[in-house]
Order: C-alpha cells, then structure tokens, then sequence
C-alpha cells in the first residue's frame, strides 16, 4: 500500500509498485515516502555513490552534473529539473557505462548495478519527484504543439464544411505515446503527410462549394450537330430537315426539379393545306403542339413550358403532320418538311435561388456579391469568417489578406467567385492554425517563478475543451462564451462541459479515450483462428466493440460511479452478441436491436467480462493469462511490470491430439519455473486465470481439453479470487486505485502529453474530487477540465527542448 501511494507516472511509465519486490533487497537504505506535505526526506540508496559520484561530482562534473549537491538538497530547482534525466539515464541502461573491454575493473568496483540496485535508485529518485510535484508554485507543464490526429481531423473537417471526408485511406498512421494517438511528441508531419493534406485540402473545397447552383436560371442552346436525329431526318447547312414524320432529341441535364422553358428556332417548307406542325416535349410526354407558319429560312421561334424533375433528360422536336404528293399540278408546293435550327433550354424557372445550394455550401459561402455588396467585399466576409472558425480564434486583418491574394489570383486566371473561394479557402486547410492546436507562449504571471506559468486564454480552453470531450472543434456556444471572456472563470469551464458531455458529440470520447484506454480499437486487427472459433465473424467483431463504447457512454452519459465500469451487473447486448453469451434476448430494444440485459449468473462483470476486452487479449488460437493479466495491471491500476528479456522463449503449444495435454495452467506454472520470468509472471498469471473460463472470443467453458478449468488466482502477498467476480471483488476493495489510474489516464488523454513527477499533486486534487462526487463520471470530467494542468501553461525554461 506504501509502494502504491508513492507511484507517479513518469516518462519510462516504470512504477513504483513493481520495484517493491527489489526495494530491501541487499541492505539498501531505502524508504518510499508518500505525497503528504509532512513527508521527509530519506537518505538515498548507497548504489548512488558506488556507481555515479565518482565521476558526476563537484570535481569531475561529467556531462555538467554533480550528483553529489542533488543528493543533499533533493527538492531544489535545479533537482527537479535534472532528476528526470537522471532517471531516463538509469532506466534506459546507458548510465553508468560499462568499462572499456580492454581496461579491468577498478578493485572493489562493480562494472554495472544490479537489477536490486538499479531497482532502488530509481525507486528513490520516483519518491523524491512525488514528493516535490506537491511542494511550491504548482508546474502546469507544456504541451507540445499538437497536430490534429486522423479522426480529429475528420471530425473538424466535417463540423468545419459538412463534408464527412475520411482520410485514413491517404494519411499516413498516427504514433501512439502513453497510449493514445493524441499525444502532441508523437504527431509529427512528414512530407508525405504534407502532401495528402494538400491533395484533401483541395477535394473537400471541390465537394464543399460548388460552381453551379441548381436552382439558378440558365439558358443552354444546342445546335444541330448535338442532336440525336430518328430515320426521316437529316443535317443540311440551315440545320436539321425532318421530312418525313420523325424526331430529333436533345440530352440535356434537369439541374433541379421544377419548371423549364423550351424554345425551338424552326421554319417549314409548306405544302397542302395546313402548316407544318411541331411537338415539343420531354421524353415521351409532349408538352406542347405549336403550328410552323414560316417558309424556309424564314426562322421564328417557338416555345413551350415543360415540368421536369432533376437529373439526365431528352428534350424531343417532331415532325408530326408530313405531307408529300407527288401527282401535285405544276406550281403547286408538293412537299411539306420541318426545318429545325436551334433547341433552348431555360429554366428552372421560379425556384429560390438561395435555396439551391447545397448544405455545405450555405454554410461556407454566407456573402455573395450583389447590387449592396461589391465582389471582394464578399469575398473577404467568407473568407475572413471560415478562417476564424478554422483557426477557433478571431483573425488578424494582416493573416487574411494573403488569403485574399490568393483569391484575386484565381480570378485574373478565369476562375468565378466559387472557384476562387474554392482556391482561398484550400490554403486554409493546409495552414500550421488549423492543422495544429496553437497555444501561444506570453509572459508568466509571476516573473519571479516561471514555472507557474500562466492561465490559457478563452480560445485556447475552448479548444482544449471541445477536442477533449468531442475530438472535434468547439461549438458555436463555446466559441460565443470565448468571445465573451467567459471561459476565464472556472464555474463556466464545468457549465460548459457539462453541456458538452450531454451533446451526441461526446461519444468521440467513448470511441476515442475509451477504446484506446481499454484497448478494444485493437479489436479491428484481432483475427482469431477461424478454424476453431468458425462463428467469429465480421458482425460479432462489431457488436464485441459496440457493447464497451455503450457502456461507457451509458455511464458518461447517465453520470454514473466510474466505478460501474468495473463491477456492472448488466451490459448491452443485440441478438448476435446475446447468442454469443448465451442470454435471453429482451423483445423491448432500441431503433438498432440493442437492449440492456443482466449479468446475473453469467461469472461477468464490468468491462472485464466483454467479449472485446476478452478477444484483444487472447492470441489467434487460444486464451492469454499474461495478456489478460498485463491487461489488468497497465490499463486498471496503471502498474505495468517491466518489459520481458529478449530471450524468453514461447509457452508450448497443446492440443487434443496429445497424448496427455496439460492445461494452460500447468504449461504456464512450468514457464513460470524459469528465473527470468518468475518475478512478473507470479503477478501476472493469477490475475490472468481469473479470465480463464472465457476462451479466446469471449465465451463461456468449464472445460478444456477435457480438463476442468481452474479460474483461482492467488497473488505474492496470499490474496486469493476465483473468476471474474473474485477478481472485480479484489479490484473494488481498493477502488481509488482504479480511480487514480483512470484519472492519470483521462488526463493524459486530455493534455495531450505524458504526465510528469510535477503533475501528481494535481492527480490528487482530481482524484479528492472524484471521491467526493461519489465517483460520478462528471466529478472525473468535471475535476481534469479545472485542473491546473489543464487550465494552465508553464513558461518555456532555457533548457526545455
């Protein structure tokens, strides 16, 4: 319990809790001290002066440190700054170094600590930084400039334009750091990344704005050799001679449903006793009759109103009253043919034109020049507008106007007002305020102590609001409440995000926290053994993942205890998944077959009994209890033990066909028998068989391999638990562990960088919060968005990087 007070996340995410076993061993002198302000100093490790004072001391000072003066004055400034590094150091291996092969070792020396040692230095370097996070003016940290990820770019690109462009087909993959893929030290732009966002930049202004709005009157005039001519017609130098009775088709595209307007250009060689007669429709249906009453060459026009809904039509001209006698007496006409000259369509005809453009549209271009308003007027209001809600602060006259120089470009190289909007408007999507979240640097509020930094402003919080809680930009309202100065007062920063939480946004941080937190984003690229488990299909993968986002969304959203999503006694199922788990299906669900079910008799609990937690940490042909356990340890008590030595070998294989098959038990306690194992797996493996009657897909058995299953665990320390609910049980008799981990891992979500020695005390006040708003989720969100890692920003220092 000692150990797990005294835990801080630090760069390595090496923990304290996992060096208990190595903290006594070989006489060190090491005490862990808690985070209480009455905490003492103790005396450090003696492996510090075998190993690293001779050459980091007051005298030698190799790589400008003197360890000595640290170790007596642990708490200065210039501690805090450099034990981080001297951890990284320790950690990694590189420090000490070992001696050049061809000298020996000096007598008496040890060439390189011992893993007890190595143990007890960082142990005692994590207590010391536990214990000044919490003393003096509080260190906000920085957070690197962040790049928006794949999906944050996605959903700013379609609250932004309305254009639900997905870019994981082109974009390269973002890093992972700490777990997310949010962190700003891993989301770098290479030039390929750079190159996709200068090709979606320019698709999306295409599909966003377009040049023609349906709804606009337009005259389109075809000529005859456009037409479509039926046997009985042919092209001479006048136009088109139908003589015979026949027809000619224009293939025009309807831009909207509505009213157009048919013109034809036509004269007639009459003969007989009635002029020549024209039908004019669309398609089969004629609209209109009209009489020819001019000779040849005498042209005159005709016209006729059609209704015609939008899309790919034919606009058809007939001939429909021929007349030939070739018996006729001298002087009198004989022959009576239709001559066509042009087809014309007008229209849509009476249709708002505002109305017309698509959605998208509207929303971008919200000024067009006009008989009030001149062009670049217009112009500069759209995009002076679209770059402030790209950039999610008010701009500057002088960052528009190259945006406006752009614009002009386009229009002296022949493109409209919507095509040079379009050009505009690209360079504002490929520019460093959209693509990143800018955080400006300003002069600390205490010149005396830098590192307290300052308070964001409005926008800033804005945004590390909305990305947090949408993974999107912020809101109308929020942006409303920046503008205002609002944001500067901690009881608006809750308001808000307590509407935030309650809007159909936050379930980005359902889709995004909690599947990279829990891990089950993996389940897209488990691909269990098809051979064995044939019902694992496509539809099951997706139902796995959707039970864990609605549970989580169910406890966000009903503001519920965090704690539910360990020990709930029911989930949310639809038949297939219902199947899977062998549970009644409930007649009464939602619009998409969905419905809350017990767990009562099931052996489940919480989130560790989903088939996706379960499936991502199982391998392809079996269960994994070191997967399951590791699991546990890193995603719920954030305890991760140190990572495996190169040369463990793999746990054998068994199968029916063997003669006498052991269990996985049995094949795990022999792996267990190595030494270089022993130490972690004698954590891990018993928590890991509390999964154990759930296979590899997450059902339910009591046997394997004809072997009953034993799903008892039992720790180091003689704490026992059967199964699931033994296991939960064990987790809930200790819940702000769970709370503490879930609150270092939402924070860490939602800075966007990994927590440091600095961040514990805050990491306390949240979880205080958390206790005293009985664990409800919105004492969780509620206690990070008023943190002051969160509200605020530390100076950059000289040595900062």
């Amino acid at each position: 319990m000692v150990c797990r007070e005294a835990r801080v996340v630090s760069r390595g995410e090496r923990c304290v809790g996992w060096l208990f076993p190595f903290l006594f061993a070989g006489g060190l002198s090491l005490m862990v001290v808690g985070r209480g302000a009455g905490a003492e100093a103790v005396r450090a490790p003696d492996a510090f002066e075998r190993h690293c004072t001779a050459c980091h001391n007051q005298e030698r000072r190799r790589g400008g440190l003197a360890l000595e003066a640290l170790l007596e004055a642990p708490l200065s400034r210039e501690a805090r700054r450099a034990w981080p590094r001297v951890r990284e150091m320790l950690e990694s291996g590189e420090m000490p170094p070992p001696p050049p092969p061809e000298s020996p070792e000096a007598p008496g020396k040890r060439a390189r600590p011992t893993e007890e040692e190595y143990a007890a230095m960082l142990g005692w370097i994590d207590s010391v930084l536990a214990r000044s996070g919490g003393q003096g003016p509080i260190d906000p940290g920085r957070v690197t400039l962040r790049r928006l990820n794949r999906d944050e770019y996605r959903r700013t690109v379609l609250d932004l334009t309305g254009i639900d462009y997905e870019p994981a087909a082109d974009f390269p993959a973002d890093d992972v750091g700490y777990g997310f893929d949010n962190i700003g030290d891993v989301l770098s732009v290479s030039p390929v990344l750079m190159e996709r966002y200068l090709d979606a930049a320019q698709e999306i202004m295409e599909r966003a704005i377009t040049t023609e709005n349906p709804h606009e009157r337009r005259r389109v005039r075809y000529e005859a050799e456009r037409w479509s001519l039926d046997e009985g017609a042919e092209e001479f130098e006048l136009g088109v001679m139908l003589y015979t009775n026949a027809a000619v088709r224009v293939a025009h595209e309807f831009p909207a449903t509505g009213s157009y307007v048919i013109r034809v250009r036509a004269s007639a060689d009459q003969a007989g006793d009635e002029p020549a007669r024209m039908a004019v429709g669309v398609g089969d249906v004629v609209a209109g009759e009209m009489e020819v009453t001019g000779a040849r060459g005498d042209w005159r026009h005709y016209e006729v109103s059609v209704d015609a809904a939008a899309g790919e039509g034919s606009v058809t001209v007939a001939f429909v009253n021929d007349y030939y006698v070739e018996e006729a007496p001298e002087g009198v006409a004989r022959d009576r043919n239709l001559v066509v000259g042009w087809v014309e369509v007008d229209g849509p005809v009476g249709l708002d034109v505002s109305a017309g453009w698509p959605e998208a549209h509207r929303r971008i271009v919200i000024d067009r020049p006009d008989e009030r308003t001149g062009e670049l007027e217009a112009a500069g209001r759209v995009i002076e507008r679209f770059a402030e809600r790209a950039f999610r602060r008010p701009v500057e006259r002088e960052r528009v106007e190259p945006l406006m120089g752009l614009y002009r470009l386009a229009r002296e190289n022949g493109e409209g007002y919507e095509g040079a909007l379009r050009v505009a408007l690209s360079a504002v999507l490929v520019s460093p305020e959209f693509l990143f979240r800018v955080e400006r640097d300003r002069a600390a509020e205490d010149p005396a102590d830098p590192r307290a930094g300052w308070r964001l402003d409005d926008y800033e919080i804005a945004s590390r609001l909305s990305y947090f809680l949408w993974s999107t930009m912020p809101d109308r309202e929020l942006l409303r409440r920046a503008r205002s100065g609002a944001l500067a007062k901690d009881e608006t920063v809750r308001a808000q995000a307590i509407r935030m939480l309650g809007d159909e946004k936050a379930r980005a941080l359902g889709e995004n926290f909690a599947g990279q937190w829990l891990l089950t984003r993996n389940l897209a690229a488990a691909q269990p053994d098809r051979r064995r488990f044939r019902e694992f299909d496509e539809g099951l993968r997706a139902a796995m993942g959707e039970e864990t986002r609605r549970l989580f969304e169910h406890v966000a959203r009903e503001d519920r205890s965090v704690l539910e999503l360990l020990s709930a006694d029911y989930t949310f199922v639809n038949a297939k998944l219902a199947e899977h788990y062998g549970i009644g299906m409930p007649q009464e669900r939602d619009e998409r077959g969905w419905a809350r079910v017990s767990l009562e008799g099931t052996g489940r609990r919480g989130v560790l009994g989903h088939a996706s937690v379960l499936t991502v940490t199982s391998n392809p042909t079996r269960t994994s209890p070191v997967k399951r356990g590791l699991w546990v340890l890193d995603q719920l008590l954030n305890d991760p033990p140190p990572p495996p030595p190169p040369d463990v070998p793999e746990l054998e294989e068994e199968s029916r066909e063997t003669d006498s098959p052991r269990s996985l038990r049995e094949r795990m306690e022999l792996h267990r028998e190595q030494a270089t194992c022993r130490s972690c797996h004698e954590v891990m493996d018993p928590i890991g068989f509390a999964f154990e009657r759930f296979d590899a897909i997450g059902r339910y058995r009591e046997m394997e391999f004809d072997l009953p299953i034993d799903a008892s665990g039992e720790l180091p320390d003689g704490t026992r638990f059967v199964g699931l609910e033994g296991l939960v049980g064990f987790l809930m008799e200790d819940p702000d562990r769970f709370v503490r981990t879930l609150a270092e891992k939402m924070l860490t979500y939602a800075l966007g960088r990994g927590l440091e020695y600095y961040d514990a005390a805050a990491v306390d006040r949240i979880c205080e919060e958390v206790r005293a708003g009985e664990y409800r989720f919105s004492s969780l969100v509620l206690a990070i968005v008023t943190s002051d890692p969160f509200l605020r920003r530390r100076a950059k220092e000289p040595d900062d990087e």
